[in-house]
This record gives structure tokens, sequence and C-alpha cells, in this order.
């Protein structure tokens, strides 16, 4: 043990220095860590799955974040990213995840979607790369939704005047529920009271529960009108589907008032613009041009997605090419932080192996070198993924500027 102290002492310094760096990530867990991440998209036979990292990230949770009582920047927390990823892929790949994932965290915010999921506090959203985080997860800034007025008549037009003060007062569960009775009472009731009912599940944040109200639910007629069907396109919009989305537009016939599709092709191109076919895109919105509509807005539409078609997106392979030098890929997809971290923590790994086995402290050494390769890899594969996530963030920035200078929300 003596002579394990005083050959090895600079692997020592030098491992404990690296903790202190990243003492930020390691050890910044939220105070009842473990507990939340294992609500989402993971399988239950995957939890079963043994590992002896699974043991000290679990004992980690449980002496250590509790005890520390802060936070982590990011959802899930580290040690949640690393029990989901060794839960879910085999060791080696885990390894590289998690090692990424530690040199990334807190760092440039601007690439990841808020989730107020820990709380009052935003965290920075960051699924693994293989799986999607739950869109109801991400933040979304409250949006207030309106409808007509109108005057009543008779009783029939006195109940939609009630549905549609309800979601002026933005009261939208009581508008469902009055619209639930309406539809009850009166059998056969027009298109505008289904369009009210899918607004209400849009601005209760249940798209889903739309989609399967309007296939399961809704009248044949109903679900042929256009106005139901853009409606219904904007629910798998808002859920990122945006394949359906598109597949449902085409059945708006051409035929269909001006104002509708306007609207239709704007919708359509906005989702081509977010699939990455911009010349579908500028397609689309030369089409509502015809409409007569907003053209200065729609020459704005065709100028974004002209921008965005002719930015250089960043290569996942050059990324990764980069990183022969730690920290170089990041680098290379403006991660400046991220760079300067892998660069750090890379540098010290590799001197603490070296001095390891300069003073023939061959188990530090070994330890070390595992170290070492894990976090050399992870941050080639990092580098890769940010690439990606560099090219759709310029994607997600454009398809903002057109989504709200459209007033798409309202549609």
């Amino acid at each position: 043990m003596h002579l394990f102290f005083f050959k090895g002492k600079y692997s020592v310094i030098y491992l404990f220095t690296l903790f202190y760096i990243v003492n930020l990530n390691i050890f910044a867990q939220e105070k009842h860590d473990g507990k939340v991440l294992l609500n989402h998209n993971v399988k239950s036979d995957s939890i079963k799955k043994e590992s002896s990292v699974k043991d000290y990230i679990s004992l980690y949770q449980l002496f250590i974040s509790g005890a520390r009582g802060s936070e982590c920047a990011m959802y899930p927390s580290c040690s949640n990213y690393g029990l989901k990823v060794f839960n879910e892929k085999p060791f080696y790949e885990a390894i590289l995840l998690t090692a990424d994932r530690l040199t990334r965290c807190s760092h440039d915010r601007k690439y990841y979607d808020e989730t107020f999921a820990y709380g009052n506090k935003a965290s920075m959203l960051d699924f693994p790369p293989y799986a999607e985080a739950p869109y109801n997860l991400i933040y979304k800034q409250k949006q207030y939704f309106y409808t007509d007025n109108l005057k009543s008549t008779n009783k029939e037009d006195s109940c939609k005047l009630l549905i549609n003060y309800l979601i002026n007062q933005n009261d939208y569960q009581g508008a469902l529920f009055e619209i639930n009775k309406a539809l009850f009472y009166y059998k056969k009731c027009d298109s505008k009271i289904y369009i009210n009912k899918l607004l209400c599940y849009e601005a209760l944040d249940r798209e889903e529960d739309g989609i399967y109200d309007y296939k399961v639910k809704f009248p044949q007629y109903i679900q042929k009108d256009p106005n139901v069907i853009l409606k219904v396109s904007k629910l798998y919009f808002n859920i990122n589907n945006n394949e359906e989305a598109l597949s449902i537009l085409n059945n708006i016939d051409s035929a269909t008032d001006t104002v509708t599709l306007y609207k239709k092709h704007t919708l359509q191109g906005l989702i081509e613009t977010k699939l990455g076919h911009y010349n579908e895109a500028k397609h689309s919105f030369q089409q509502s041009l015809l409409a007569g509509y907003n053209n200065e807005i729609q020459k704005k539409n065709i100028q974004l997605v002209d921008q965005l078609s002719q930015m250089k997106t960043k290569k996942p392979i050059l990324a990764k090419l980069f990183s022969i030098v730690p920290g170089g890929g990041y680098l290379y997809t403006n991660e400046i932080q991220n760079a300067a971290t892998s660069f750090i923590i890379n540098s010290l790994l590799a001197y603490a192996t070296y001095t390891s086995i300069k003073s023939k402290n061959y188990g530090v050494a070994g330890l070390m070198g595992v170290f070492s390769f894990s976090f050399y890899c992870g941050n080639i594969l990092g580098a890769g993924n940010s690439a990606k996530k560099y090219n759709q963030y310029q994607i997600n920035k454009t398809t903002k500027k057109i989504l709200y200078q459209n007033q798409i929300s309202n549609y």
C-alpha cells in the first residue's frame, strides 16, 4: 500500500485533478436521483440487466447525490443517463455514451430543448442519440387559443356560444366538457364544434388524444372536412410525426376555398422545411402565393428556405476525423465549451496513464488506460452526433421563424 501511493503519487494527483475539473458534471445531480428517468422510455425487461457499473451509479445516487442536494443541468441527469444506457446498450457502447455525456454536461445550452421535468428549474433535455425524447417533456411557451364570437338565435347556438366563450377565456377543459355534452344532445353537429374540440386538445397538450378521437369517434363526413384535416395535421406536426402530418394534408381537395388552401400549402411548406425537403418547401410556399394572401410573408418564407438550403452543413464523418485530436470535432461544430472540456479531460487521463506506467504502478495505469480510451472514443462518437445536432439546430431555428411569422399556431 505504501509503495502504491508513493510510486503512483503523480497519477493519483492527476486523477483527483480530473475529478475536480468534471466535478460539476459528475456530482451535480438532483437530490432524489434515479427516480424520475425510469418512468420514461426504459423497457421493463432492460431494467433487470445486471452491471457492476450500474451498481456504482446506484451507490452514488443513494449516498452522494442526495447528500449534496445539488442539481444536474441536464435531463436526465448524468447518473440517470448512465443508468439508461447501461440498461439498454452493450457495455462498450454504454461506457462511450456515458463518457461523452460527462464531457458535454451543462455546455452549449442553445443546442438543447428546455424541460422543467425536474421542477421549477429549467434543464437541458438530452436523451441518448438512439432514443427520441418524449415530446411532452419539451418546454413550450404558453399559447392562448381563440375562436369566433357568436350571437345565439336558438338553443344549439347558445351551446356554441358558451363553448366559444370558454375557449376565449382559456378554459379549455371546461370547453371540452361542454363540447362532449353538445355532441351527446345534438347528434349531428357542424364541423366547427369538432374543430374546437381539436383546438382544446392542442391547448391542453393532448395531441394524441385528439388524433385518436378524430380517427375513432369523428363521423366520416367530419373527417373529410378540409379545416378539420388541417387541424389534425397540426396535431401530428406538434408531436413531430411530420410524415403523417404531410400525408393527411394530401386529403384536402384542390377545389377547397382559397383561405384553406393557403393554410394547407403554408403548413406543408413548414413541415417540408422541418424535414429538410427544401425544394418541396419552396414549391408549397409558391403555391400559397397563388392564393393572393400575405404575399410578402410568403416571399420571406421562400427567402428563409433559400438561406437554409445554402447553409454549409457539418458532416459527421469530418467531425469524427477532427476528433483524432480530442475536442477537434466539437470545435468544428462550434461547441467551444465541449471542445475545451474534451481536450482537458483526455489530456489529463493520457498523462495520468503515462506517469503510472513510468512509475511502474500498473494497476492504476490499467484503470487510467480504460478511462482514457473510453473518453477518447466517447469524444469521437460525441463529435459525430454534435454535427447532426448542429444541422438540426439550424433547421429548427428557421422553422420557428416560419411558424411565428405565419401565425401557424392559430391554424
